[in-house]
């Protein structure tokens, strides 16, 4: 039988630690769902709904392979929404009720309590409005995995997407592919029903504050992709329809006071969004021609530049970035003309290098997996900038060529542990690789 929730969190025998999110978690060992280890996991999805019918499609079309059943309240579309929903045979479909005073209250109300009614159903609970997406490559495996690790809430990276005109086809992972990085829509958009307790959300969800038992995970791979502003004409039209739905007390507390916005600001709003837009995934980076993948996890990434009469910029990393992870150790090196330095590889760590100065030309060595090992050779200049993405395990080394000192930035995942080193070192030119570095410099 599943305990109580008080007994879930204070009689189970575990220590209530605080986390990060400042919320409380325990250390002792939980269920999900208080269901056999060997069933399979459920996920629930919870959404708010109004005149939608424009995304409710490509909704579904990305959900589908994720989500077992939907909870959708609609607001009293009139738009078609309640007619496509009701078809749906995996959508349960309620009216939300609410006052004529606010509309920004209720539905934070909403999205605190709605979600109560999984418990001891589903395993995670998704909320999310009907234009946020959550992306990650492998989403229903990587759910899985985290619940074996007693993770009980997900942190997602929010995205605002980017197109000129509305799609006419999905997925939009596909058919938009391209956003700015977002904070504001970072979120905790999936989470375990039976673990967390409160949610606390703030208006829009756009803050939390969970209690109960709290393991936040903040994969970078989990993206809140939220798909507003598509086309200037899409976006205004929107707004003004979502601004009509505010009400006295919400115009009082400026909730939703986006929405009020005028067009003359949307309209430059757009434009700074649509020139400032790059891919938001690998693949859609690798589509659009900006990554290579050299070897599984092994990538060449091209950095973006700008210049001017004054000068110029150029972007080495950004969190939340299609590849960037954590960083937790930055320096350069400086390598004279010549001088090979050769071979490494690390057993935990992923290192990001990019040239600043001079030309780089590298080898990798991956004898990761079974069969022929693969050799790859490339060079790396400041002139066409690129961060070279290694992880653990692939041999990698590097000579400076031409006439001027190779200078260069590494970005690396861990602190380098002088007590307890995690690379490993052979010769330049040992056996067990079939390159050489003086045929390679000619």
């Amino acid at each position: 039988m599943r305990p109580s929730a008080q007994n879930r969190i204070s009689g189970a025998g575990g220590k209530r630690l605080k986390n990060a999110a400042g919320a409380h978690s325990t250390s002792a060992r939980f269920g999900s769902a208080g269901r056999g280890g060997a069933e399979p996991m459920v996920v629930h999805l919870y959404a708010l709904n109004y005149n939608e019918i424009n995304l409710l499609p490509f909704f579904f079309q990305h959900y589908d392979s994720i989500v077992d059943h939907y909870f959708i309240f609609d607001d009293r579309s009139d738009d078609g929404s309640i007619e496509y929903l009701q078809s749906r045979p995996n959508v349960t479909l309620k009216t939300f009720e609410h006052g004529a005073e606010s509309y920004v209250l209720p539905a934070t109300d909403f999205y605190n309590q709605a979600w109560k009614a999984s418990r001891g159903v589903a395993d995670w609970i998704i909320i999310v409005n009907i234009d946020e997406h959550i992306h990650h490559p492998r989403f229903r495996e990587t759910l899985a995995a985290l619940r074996g690790r007693h993770v009980t809430a997900v942190q997602c990276r929010g995205w605002e997407m980017v197109s000129q005109h509305f799609p006419e086809s999905g997925p939009l992972r596909d058919s938009v592919p391209n956003g700015v990085r977002y904070a504001v829509m970072d979120k905790i958009a999936v989470f375990d029903p039976n673990a967390i307790e409160e949610t606390n959300f703030s208006g829009g969800r756009h803050s939390a504050a969970p209690k109960g038992w709290v393991k936040l995970s903040h994969d970078d791979d989990f993206k809140l992709l939220h798909y507003k502003c598509l086309g200037l004409d899409y976006v205004s039209a929107r707004y003004r329809e979502l601004n009509a739905r505010r009400g006295p007390v919400d115009v009082a507390k400026g909730l939703g006071h986006q929405y009020a916005a005028a067009d003359g600001y949307l309209a430059r709003r757009q434009k700074r969004l649509e020139s400032a837009a790059r891919p938001v995934t690998l693949l859609g980076m690798e589509r659009a021609g900006q990554l290579t993948e050299v070897f599984p996890g092994c990538f060449l990434t091209k950095s973006r530049a700008v210049a001017n009469e004054r000068g110029g910029l150029r972007e080495v990393w950004a969190q939340g970035d299609a590849i960037s992870g954590i960083v937790n150790h930055v320096y350069t090196t400086t390598t004279l003309p010549g001088i090979v330095k050769a071979w490494y590889r690390h057993r935990l760590q992923t290192d990001n290098i990019t040239v600043l100065s001079g030309t780089a030309r590298f080898a990798l060595y991956d004898t990761r997996t079974e069969g022929q090992p693969a050799l790859r050779t490339f060079d790396l200049t400041a002139d066409e900038p690129q961060v070279l993405t290694i992880p653990p395990g692939v041999w990698h080394g590097f000579s400076a060529i031409g006439e001027a000192p190779l200078v260069m930035l590494h970005l690396n995942d861990r602190l380098y542990d002088w007590t307890d080193t995690d690379e490993e070192k052979i010769d330049a030119d040992h056996a067990s690789i079939p390159h050489s570095w003086a045929q390679a410099a000619s």
